[in-house]
């Protein structure tokens, strides 16, 4: 589990035989030392349930907490939460914009797949043409991979896939990319949630930032305002 998603890569255990391939080609002075030291188990100790800790003890911060729903609220009362306090972003007055956008119309419909991976795929190289970065949220990562697989996806200049399956370190390589000038990435909704795009790029404010293209309607609200940023 990370975030909202599944994390595939498992790499617990690649220090250990790593150990066991250097012992193997005689690169440890003393091989029984290293390998007493590297080759190990992991056993798992214990854990903690989040739902079973004393109300009194139950503190949280959130971005969304003024778009939550009802059955959201409930959930969170039935674990006696109920003290509730907002207070301003520490990084200043929000630059969003949605329906003051001035070069794309702020909600758009279609009625194929076709006519929507069209869209997605103008409005992604307008955003890249004028040294903007865009990202292009889809709902599932079936419905990215169909996008991949489409002639429309080659048609995008840099364009970068940012998957759950990815190595770890592919997909952080891609996080921090994604917020350059000219850049368009295509990822799905479970990067659109606890995972924070970070911009360093001059250039890219100077242009109008990250564009978002949220290319499925959210059920929550509180999923639509992460994925807003």
């Amino acid at each position: 589990k990370e975030h909202d998603g599944v994390n595939y890569c498992i790499a617990d255990y690649d220090v250990a035989f790593r150990y066991l391939y250097e012992a193997e080609v005689n690169n440890f002075s003393d091989p029984s030392a290293a390998l007493w030291k590297g080759v190990k188990i992991s056993i798992s100790c214990g854990r903690f349930c989040y739902s079973s800790i004393p109300a009194d003890c139950i503190l949280g911060v959130s971005g969304t907490l003024s778009a939550l729903d009802q059955n959201e609220w409930k959930i969170m009362r039935s674990y006696n939460v109920c003290k509730f306090a907002t207070m301003p972003s520490v990084y200043g007055v929000s630059n969003f914009k949605w329906w003051e956008q001035e070069d794309v119309a702020a909600i758009a419909t279609t009625g194929t797949r076709d006519d929507h991976f069209c869209q997605i795929t103008q409005q992604a190289k307008q955003m890249v043409d004028n040294k903007r970065a865009v990202i292009v949220i889809f709902e599932t990562s079936t419905l990215l991979r169909k996008y991949q697989n489409s002639s429309y996806f080659k048609q995008v200049p840099n364009a970068t896939i940012l998957s759950e399956e990815m190595a770890a370190d592919a997909k952080e390589f891609a996080i921090r990319k994604a917020a350059t000038s000219k850049q368009a990435t295509f990822t799905t909704k479970f990067f659109g949630r606890g995972m924070d795009f970070m911009c360093h790029d001059d250039r890219l404010l100077e242009a109008g930032g990250v564009h978002i293209i949220h290319t499925f309607f959210s059920i929550d609200k509180s999923e639509e305002v992460q994925i807003q940023g």
